[in-house]
């Protein structure tokens, strides 16, 4: 009988480090897929060395006790033209009917059109930023954070994978 409980217990501890390590588990890299022309998996040094002339630092205020932090990073939307999506002329504004899926490593999706996304986005785009205060983001939260202001303080943290799909196709799939 021992040794039953043994094994079991054996079992049990061997099953809580598998699934402690996989949370732990560090997140260094973002897929783009898609509808896209040029699909590809960026680390924080590609993003950086890449988009070099389109980083910035914003200031914003965050969580209920309206904290100020300066985050780096770039416009989310320099990184989905990048991809170039898959566009058909027709209709007219084709591109604004995209829907961006942003999903992050704990399996947390959020939906966005890309009109939303590209809304005021000389003024205050929705950035896709990797450090904040001077430090990296901590890792539970990377490899990237999006910060969208313009579309009512809607934040993604650990993004890990950017589908971009063509609204249109997808109507036309359905009918």
């Amino acid at each position: 009988m021992s040794s039953i409980i043994r094994f079991f217990a054996a079992g049990l501890l061997a099953t809580l480090l598998f699934t402690g390590n996989v949370f732990a588990q560090k997140h260094t890299t973002l897929e783009i897929r898609g509808d896209v022309q040029k699909p590809r998996t960026w680390t924080v040094e590609d993003v950086s060395k890449h988009f070099a002339e389109e980083i910035r630092t914003v200031k914003s205020t965050v969580g209920r006790e309206n904290q100020e932090i300066t985050s780096t990073g770039i416009p989310l939307i320099s990184l989905l033209r990048n991809a170039e999506l898959k566009v058909n002329e027709l209709p007219k504004n084709h591109i604004q009917t995209f829907i961006v899926l942003l999903e992050a490593h704990d399996d947390f999706r959020a939906y966005y059109t890309f009109a939303e996304l590209t809304f005021d986005e000389k003024e205050n785009p929705a950035m896709l930023v990797w450090e904040e205060n001077g430090k990296p983001i901590p890792d539970n939260e990377a490899p990237f954070r999006m910060r969208a202001r313009a579309s009512g303080d809607r934040n993604l943290y650990g993004i890990t994978r950017i589908t971009l799909i063509d609204g249109n196709r997808l109507a036309e799939g359905m009918k």
